[in-house]
């Protein structure tokens, strides 16, 4: 028998988030400035792919999150 493994769920606040994109910008592309760190979220509608042309189905909602990261002065 095999065991399960179940990983681990972390929650992460907006602040985490925040400092996260600002220590991989720092760390990973050598930046020496702190960010101020925006996030804009905007719904897409779309139709499923493999969708009839012209049927009756119904558009997908998806949110899509973006971040903007500015030098901090």
């Amino acid at each position: 028998m095999m065991m399960e493994r179940i990983p681990e769920t972390l929650k992460l606040s907006e602040d985490d988030i925040k400092k996260a994109i600002e220590y991989w910008l720092q760390n990973e592309h050598g930046y020496d400035a702190n960010f101020d760190v925006t996030f804009d979220v905007q719904t897409k509608r779309e139709i499923p792919k493999g969708a009839p042309y012209g049927g009756m189905t119904d558009p997908i909602e998806t949110e899509v999150v973006t971040a903007v990261a500015v030098i901090d002065d």
